[in-house]
């Protein structure tokens, strides 16, 4: 009698603890959103790196950290998601050949409880940087084709549908304004650098439910004027190499609706990105 009246002190300590724990992420998110942001989305990809590209490869990456650049107004945390056992069929492309998508991102940072990613006046409206690391499909650095299909499954299929567009047929059409090869770039030789203007939909919306993205980007401003996922043009850039040692593809990108943000951000945060800890040339 006396070990099941402990047992049962234990089990609703538990539930208590919970119960708290479970009341205080709620007031967090409801009055901090930019620190829960930060906290759940350092815990979740903390997890990532265990199982993604990277850490079956063996390859390492490294970002310079947003804040070291304090005139841009990046979300401070580099983010991983993995969509392991895609095919090419997910990103629309002929074939049905398997592989793995290690995406590393940010966005626009937290202004007035959300992120600036919805702030149609921002040039963070829509903006995001990182690397996507693509094992299974060989070498892909060059091809425009392939490049776009993963830009635009992220985009597309990650951010909008998970922002709740639910129409079938989302638009993503790019015009290549330059291409560069032989490219010396993050200390390795030979990267294909693509740069292409994008037509494509807005993340701003109006809020119809609560939606588990809202956790990493807070919710948009809600009035009568806010725009539902309207046509909007972005810049993008992209940088590819294939690392043979790895069997990874590397895909270094940034997408921002203003031109200057797109090469400060080149300049000063993501050429400064290490990759295996080692350097191929010297800066």
């Amino acid at each position: 009698m006396q070990l099941l009246q402990k047992n049962n002190k234990v089990h609703f300590r538990v539930v208590a603890f919970l119960i708290i724990l479970a009341a205080f992420s709620v007031f967090i998110w409801v009055s901090q959103p930019a620190t829960f942001s930060h906290l759940v989305m350092k815990v979740a990809s903390s997890s990532a790196e265990t199982q993604g590209v990277a850490a079956h490869s063996g390859l390492k990456i490294q970002f310079e950290s947003p804040e070291s650049a304090k005139e841009l107004n990046w979300f401070s945390g580099m983010c991983l998601y993995n969509e392991m056992g895609l095919t090419e069929k997910d990103l629309g492309l002929k074939g049905s050949k398997p592989f793995d998508l290690s995406i590393y991102y940010t966005f626009g940072d937290f202004k007035n409880g959300r992120s600036l990613i919805y702030d149609v006046d921002s040039e963070y409206h829509n903006a995001f940087y990182g690397a996507y690391l693509v094992k299974g499909l060989g070498d892909i650095s060059a091809s425009h084709d392939a490049l776009k299909a993963v830009a635009k499954f992220d985009y597309t299929q990650l951010i909008l549908r998970g922002l709740g567009y639910s129409e079938p047929n989302i638009p993503f059409e790019t015009v290549t304004t330059s291409t560069e090869s032989k490219v010396t770039y993050c200390g390795f030789r030979d990267w294909t650098r693509w740069d292409a203007t994008i037509q494509t939909l807005s993340v701003n919306h109006r809020v119809t439910s609560n939606l588990p993205h809202y956790i990493q980007f807070g919710k948009p401003n809600q009035s009568e004027q806010t725009p539902e996922f309207e046509a909007t043009q972005i810049y993008g850039r992209m940088y590819a190499r294939y690392f043979k040692e790895t069997e990874v593809c590397v895909i270094y990108y940034i997408l921002t609706p203003d031109s200057r943000l797109l090469e400060q951000t080149d300049e000063q945060l993501l050429s400064g990105t290490r990759i295996n800890q080692q350097r191929e040339v010297q800066p």
